[in-house]
Order: C-alpha cells, then structure tokens, then sequence
C-alpha cells in the first residue's frame, strides 16, 4: 500500500534549520561589523604594491568605491577575488591586505592569479584596526568620504555591483528626492 507523508512534518524541521542557519549568520555579521565605521570614512592612503598612490577619500568623490579587505592565507578571500576582479574592471576597487607577506611576494600572487586591482600591503595592521576589521574578507562601500555599506564574509560579483550601483545611482536619486520635501 501507498503511504503518504504528511507534508508539515518535514517542511517544520527544513524551515527550522533554515532559520537557525539565517540568525546564526546574522549574528556573526553583526560581531564582525560592530566596530567598523558606520558614517565618515577613516582615511585610506599610501603606496600600492605596484608603486603608484592612493588616496581613498578623493577618489570617492565621484563615484562608489569598493574598499576590500583581504588576506592570502584567507580560502574565502581566494574564491572571491576573481569576483573582485570582475567588479574591479567596471568599478573602483582599493583592496587592503593583511598579513599576506611582502609586496613582492604580494606582485607575484597577484600576477600567478591573474589579478590586477589595487593592493594595499597593511604589513603593521594600522589600517585594518583604523576600520575595525576583524575578519576577511571584509567589503565597504565608501562614497564621498562616507562609508554606505558593510559586509563580510562569500559575495559574489553580482552582490557587489548591486551595492555599488544602488550607492552611486539609487541613493543620489532618493537624497534628492528627500531634499525637495
């Protein structure tokens, strides 16, 4: 004889998990986020590994930035830097390293990897504790001067150009629609 299964019985332990596995992650974003800058972006410059400089604050003046916080020892930063990359051919990127070895050691990686976005070698860890980041990979979204969006952990290129497209096309559009009323 057919037996049916009663429907309720496996959707109630499927969507438990799937709400515990939702708060858990949540409460970890939190953790890794709470003492990151939530309004004026701390400054960002120096030399790249490739030599040139960089000055996040100006070059946030007229159009998002990525601010990416990384490390090569980092699994999940390896599986994300081809998304990076792709996000950095269309957007502005700064890329933070930490704790990841010499600059020409960086060049070499970088180069083995095919990945040419900007690197800032943080070897004293100034700028990691400046931004408050305790965990890799970390992404902000910096626009003039202000930090718009955090988040840590796997993304992918889409989530990343969303968040940039929404801080340099929604939110301009939304703030000039508040300033009328």
């Amino acid at each position: 004889m057919f037996s049916f299964i009663d429907g309720r019985k496996i959707m109630e332990p499927i969507l438990f998990g799937v709400l515990m596995v939702v708060m858990v992650l949540t409460v970890q974003g939190y953790f890794a986020q709470r003492s990151m800058p939530k309004d004026q972006a701390p400054a960002v410059s120096g030399r790249l590994i490739d030599g040139d400089y960089i000055d996040l604050l100006s070059i946030s003046h007229d159009q998002p930035v990525l601010l990416y916080f990384w490390a090569n020892w980092c699994m999940e930063c390896r599986a994300i830097n081809s998304a990076v990359q792709k996000v950095a051919n269309d957007y502005k990127v700064v890329s933070v390293t930490m704790s990841s070895g010499n600059k020409e050691w960086l060049r070499q990686y970088m180069k083995a990897r095919e990945l040419n976005f900007p690197v800032l070698n943080d070897t004293t860890g100034v700028i990691s504790r400046e931004w408050g980041v305790t965990t890799v990979p970390s992404f902000v979204v910096v626009m003039d001067g202000r930090v718009r969006f955090i988040t840590t952990g796997y993304t992918t290129s889409a989530g990343l150009r969303a968040r940039l497209w929404i801080v340099g096309s929604l939110l301009p559009f939304v703030e000039r629609v508040k300033a009328w009323f």
